[in-house]
């Protein structure tokens, strides 16, 4: 059989999609001829081709075709057209006819494949979809590698997602702080950078950029890989003056961390040196589609001068929105910036107001929330907890999140927003069989309609891919389509990750769910747990135990390489969730030494992992997440409740 793909004009994105098309569908039928040829206009006369076309004139209707992603399918015997809003929509077009042929992708990469191999019969699709939300992306803030890179952007589209975030104004830097690349010159850097940069590009994903670090610039500490260990004697005595003044110093956040040192945001200079060095920056970077403005990363550590007190560090920030606003008008930059509402911003402006809402984006990064609820609870009454400078209590449940929201959204921006959250970053560390998280995960990206926000970027670890990847695929496919059925997506991503021992997985998986959920219990109820918490690492045991000949059953079956990849993480993950119920259960109950060894014995299970499946794990950022809970298990009950 033979199929002609047409595209109109030389688009990056919609020549890639041809391709993608042509290359998947050699995968799936092997006797395939697929030609592709490009034309100067769209000829839908012809009877014998299948045209990729953006043309939000026969795509579904949307506000904002260049925003808002959307394609329609009409192909009658390998004859018609897959259509969409802009170029990643025709892109997304593409995947969604190919999963309809057979293609799965159970994760990023390569290894993460499952291509059903068959005879194809002449194609005939007649459908249309278009995204629930505007913002539907990843931040993988955690760096990994280039190759890791490249392939969390490729499998973006594939899940109908959109937009990717690299933090930083030099992201590249990054790449340092991994052994792979300790030889690195800065020009290899920049080169893996740029790299990443181009694969965005193909795709016609949009790119965040920056957010943290113009507080640094603005000061003149340009070389921020470093930022997280300094001391005082590494800035100047002019740098220091420049710092906010707490408890009558003006001295780095937690004595080492200019990343997080707020500034004397009072002093003209400074603020004009930030605004400035933003519009610099978009003059040189035009290809950014969202730059995020963000100051330092530090809370409760805002400058006490006579000068700042006159006004919240909210106020401060919306005269820098409002001069960056008029700056960039005057240079004749269009950009828009994404502005934060985030730990001590969460206490919305008093005195000013944002002059052009239609230049920001607003993003909610509620990252004191607590996991163990979701959004669904959005419309509950929540108390506001006054603004005291420096003192500040953070607002743990997701309704309490909510009502600073509200603030800010009535009084500030009621344009484009989205949520900027971390279900996958720390908290997924206390749910090892991430269906738990996953379920919140669910209803806040469906409840994101409800809060007024328009999508979400995940700030994540790319490398939490075990036991499974349905957390990632779930924010994904709500994002995409908020009326996706819950309980048939968890079925189908089990299928297609575990292959005919998907029931089988599912019930070991929701047994560790049930058993690991005390540990989001125990913060709310430390003494209705005791039986619970004394019984923890026994009942573990038992579950992983029963589990592990199934688990060889299926490692040694014929099974696809992505399948049995899954398996072998199931496999790797067994004594990893041993060892963290043996630690976290002795020192429920009071065991302080025999606790600390058993956690010790897990952070070399984590080594292990990372050693053999670092693709897919960071036993770094396990390692540390589950310290910060564990230390704050006491006998008594929760030391601290909110992080």
């Amino acid at each position: 059989m033979k199929i002609m793909v047409c595209h109109v004009g030389l688009n990056e994105t919609v020549e890639f999609a041809s391709e993608e098309l042509r290359r998947y569908l050699y995968k799936i039928d092997k006797t395939i001829e697929v030609e592709i040829t490009s034309y100067d206009t769209y000829n839908p006369t012809r009877n014998d081709a299948i045209w990729l076309i953006v043309d939000p004139a026969l795509a579904p209707e949307v506000s904002d075709p260049s925003m808002d992603d959307a394609f329609r399918i009409t192909i009658n015997n390998n004859t018609g057209m897959i259509a969409g809003t802009n170029p990643i929509s025709v892109l997304i077009g593409v995947y969604s006819l190919l999963k309809k042929l057979g293609c799965k992708w159970i994760r990023p990469g390569r290894d993460g494949e499952v291509i059903e191999e068959k005879i194809l019969s002449p194609l005939n699709f007649n459908y249309e979809e278009k995204a629930a939300y505007r913002f539907r992306g990843i931040d993988p803030a955690v760096g990994t590698s280039l190759q890791r890179n490249i392939d969390l952007i490729d499998w973006l589209p594939k899940e109908g997602m959109n937009n990717h975030f690299k933090e930083m104004l030099s992201p590249e830097k990054g790449y340092k702080k991994y052994k792979e690349y300790e030889d690195f010159t800065d020009e290899d850097c920049m080169a893996t950078f740029k790299t990443i940069v181009r694969e965005m590009k193909k795709r016609g994903i949009k790119r965040h950029g920056v957010g943290h670090g113009w507080h640094m610039e603005a000061i003149g500490f340009h070389d921020h890989s470093d930022c997280w260990k300094l001391s005082d004697d590494d800035l100047t005595e002019e740098q220091h003056s420049m710092l906010a003044l707490r408890d009558g110093k003006r001295n780095l956040y937690l004595g080492r961390n200019l990343f997080g040192t707020q500034l004397c945001y009072s002093q003209d200079k400074i603020r004009d040196s930030i605004v400035g060095q933003i519009v610099d920056y978009l003059g040189e970077h035009p290809e950014i589609d969202y730059l995020h403005f963000w100051l330092a990363d530090g809370c409760n550590n805002h400058c006490e001068c006579e000068e700042c007190q006159k006004h919240r560090p909210s106020d401060w920030y919306v005269m820098m929105l409002n001069d960056l606003d008029r700056r960039l008008t005057e240079e004749g930059i269009k950009s828009r910036v994404v502005c934060l509402i985030y730990v001590d911003l969460l206490w919305e402006p008093v005195e000013f107001s944002i002059n052009n809402p239609d230049r920001f984006i607003l993003m909610f990064a509620p990252i004191t929330r607590e996991y163990d609820t979701s959004y669904s609870d959005f419309d509950k009454p929540a108390e506001k907890m006054p603004y005291v400078r420096n003192k500040l209590v953070w607002p743990a449940s997701a309704a309490e999140n909510i009502a600073y929201l509200r603030d800010w959204q009535e009084k500030q921006i009621k344009g484009d927003s989205f949520l900027f959250d971390y279900h996958l970053m720390w908290n997924q560390y206390k749910d090892p069989s991430f269906r738990n998280v996953s379920r919140v995960v669910y209803e806040d990206m469906y409840n994101l309609k409800n809060l007024g926000l328009g999508g979400n970027i995940s700030c994540e670890v790319f490398t939490g891919q075990i036991p499974n990847d349905f957390p990632r695929r779930i924010m994904a496919r709500t994002l995409w389509n908020r009326d996706v059925d819950y309980y048939e997506e968890e079925k189908q991503c089990y299928e297609e990750t575990y292959g005919s021992g998907a029931d089988k997985a599912a019930e070991y998986l929701a047994k560790l769910a049930d058993v690991f959920s005390l540990m989001y219990r125990y913060y709310k109820e430390p003494e209705n747990t005791r039986e619970e918490q004394k019984a923890f690492a026994a009942n573990v045991e038992k579950i992983v135990n029963d589990f592990k000949p199934v688990i060889k059953k299926y490692l040694e079956a014929d099974l696809p390489r992505a399948q049995h990849i899954s398996w072998e993480l199931l496999d790797a993950q067994t004594e990893y969730n041993i060892e963290l119920a043996r630690a976290y259960c002795a020192k429920y109950i009071g065991e302080e030494k025999t606790a600390d060894e058993h956690l010790e014995k897990f952070n070399k299970i984590c080594d292990d992992i990372d050693e053999k499946y670092g693709y897919y794990f960071n036993a770094n950022q396990a390692k540390y997440s589950i310290k910060q809970f564990y230390n704050e298990i006491t006998r008594e009950g929760p030391r601290v409740i909110i992080q």
